[in-house]
């Protein structure tokens, strides 16, 4: 951290930053193209690539797509792929994918698969390492995030988030036009800081545009622009430990996480503070981390900002999409779900709104593009093949491909919110959802994201009276122009916003501007 700081600070640390940079890129090419080609650890198909970059070049510029041509290639059977030093076992058939899915975490480890993958785009204080009664390495960061939004932390929260959404829609003027996807970021990192680091510092609008500045671009989807970019961050975290960007979010944020660690030591009662995730956290490190030791604690600031900081990471990423997404299709009345939702909430007398939650899981299926990941911790036995998988092995499967499968989601090209109902014909869905997770593998946010969503969209239609403008301005223009495998492959509405197809984890965000017209209720 300290090397860190120091050539993040000047601009001769800068300089030698860039130097540093290209020293480590001439070793590490030489290093990659020297390593030793390993050997697929069990007998399946394997795609063919180059050294270390394997397939990667063809995967990460459009992942959902890749995966969906190699199924269709190897008729749903397993089959070997490595990607920039990742090897993968990728599993197609339905019976190996809910078998996937429904691994418990000590067996089948999302965290430790995606720490493997992504970690170095995390800051080094993220995820707590351990050993399994096996020996084989697991690291986890799912307590710490499940601890901070527990029901009764929630319902503290929902006074606070419907005063700060109502605040931001009472800025507007009385007409005007949105863009609802730049409207919906804004909303929503301005609640979320608010739960993370409470009212005084959502209220110094510097330090808010800051934190979402460098998250995104710290953020693997929107800050990785080119390849060269993320090969950078990549190299920062094996020669600095982390990338550098990550010392000056802990500036911004030890002040807060000081005063938290202060408060926690001397035991603020809850009932005299705000409850914020910060705080939450800091009582959780005190209490079952650090013995109720104030120095521990108190050397533990920078892992706190760093849980802190990807507690952010996790809930605004896909929220504000799912959130404009939503909207998106209300203002559209796709299906019949603009009349169906406005009508649930002029007769609901609470937040919860059944029918926009199902509305939230039906986006989440249709513009989650992920590969889903479990890094093997026992073995695990293939069901159609029968084979057995070592500890040790990642395996994937395409949550595109899962999410389109007829036998599973009855029409699956159709935005139908009403899968997920369980009177309905489809018996309802939602167990089968991968977005929020599934089987051993729930999101511990899930409950969160939901809420904040919910209550953001639900005061954004009491509010405001939207309708779409000239459909010119929101994508394609004619349905036959658009490619065959965008997002625009299932039934939506014919002028849907073209999407960026090379994400690979969040909810898709358009390619320009949807926008909407308002009018303040």
């Amino acid at each position: 951290h300290a090397l860190n700081e120091a050539l993040a600070s000047s601009s001769v640390g800068q300089l030698g930053g860039s130097l540093l940079l290209c020293a480590t890129v001439a070793a590490a090419l030489g290093l990659f193209f020297t390593t030793r080609r390993r050997r697929c650890p069990v007998d399946v198909p394997a795609l063919p690539g180059l050294p270390f970059l394997g397939s990667g070049l063809s995967y990460f510029a459009s992942p959902a797509k890749f995966l969906l041509e190699a199924k269709k290639r190897y008729n749903n059977a397993p089959f070997f792929l490595r990607c920039f030093g990742h090897e993968w076992i990728i599993v197609s058939d339905r019976r190996d994918c809910r078998s996937l899915l429904s691994l418990p975490e000590r067996t089948g480890s999302m965290v430790q698969a995606n720490a493997d993958l992504a970690g170095f785009a995390l800051p080094a204080g993220t995820f707590e390492f351990g050993k399994e009664e096996n020996g084989s390495n697991h690291v986890s960061n799912t307590p710490i995030i499940a601890h901070s939004v527990r029901p009764a932390v929630l319902k503290a929260w929902e006074p606070t988030l419907k005063v700060r959404i109502a605040a931001k829609l009472d800025n507007l003027p009385n007409t005007g036009t949105l863009d609802l996807f730049s409207f919906c970021r804004d909303v929503i990192s301005d609640v979320t800081v608010t739960v993370l680091l409470g009212k005084k510092a959502c209220e110094d609008e510097k330090l808010k545009l800051d934190l979402v500045g460098l998250f995104l671009e710290a953020d693997p989807e929107s800050g990785f622009h080119s390849p060269l970019v993320a090969i950078r961050a990549y190299l920062e975290s094996k020669v600095l430990g982390e990338r550098r960007i990550y010392a000056k979010i802990r500036e911004l944020l030890y002040p807060i996480v000081d005063d938290a660690i202060e408060d926690a030591i001397s035991g603020t009662p809850r009932s005299s503070e705000e409850v914020t995730v910060v705080s939450s956290f800091a009582r959780l490190f005190y209490e079952r981390k650090c013995d109720s030791n104030p120095d521990k604690l108190r050397s533990k600031r920078g892992d706190i900002a760093d849980n802190v900081f990807t507690f952010f990471f996790a809930a605004f990423s896909n929220s504000f999409a799912m959130a404009a997404w939503t909207l998106y299709h209300i203002v559209e009345n796709t299906n019949g779900i603009g009349d169906r939702v406005h009508a649930a909430i002029d007769n609901s007398d609470g937040n919860r709104v059944v029918e926009l939650e199902r509305c939230i899981l039906e986006i989440s299926r249709l513009y989650t593009p992920s590969t889903v990941l479990r890094k093997l911790l026992r073995p695990w036995t293939i069901p159609s093949t029968q084979t057995t998988l070592p500890i040790g092995t990642t395996v994937g499967m395409s949550f595109y491909s899962y999410s389109r499968d007829p036998d599973i989601f009855p029409n699956p090209l159709d935005f139908e919110p009403r899968r997920y109902d369980k009177r309905s014909n489809g018996g309802g869905c939602e167990s089968e959802m991968v977005g929020f997770g599934s089987g051993g593998h729930p999101c511990p946010g899930k409950k969160f994201a939901m809420l904040e969503i919910a209550l953001f969209v639900v005061g954004i239609l009491k509010q405001l009276e939207l309708k779409a403008v000239g459909k010119d301005n929101n994508g394609m223009e004619e349905e036959d122009k658009r490619d065959a495998f965008s997002v625009a492959s299932f039934s939506v509405p014919k002028h849907h916003p073209e999407v960026d197809i090379s994400q690979a984890g969040f909810i898709w965000r358009p390619v320009k501007p949807v926008l909407v017209e308002y009018t303040q209720r």
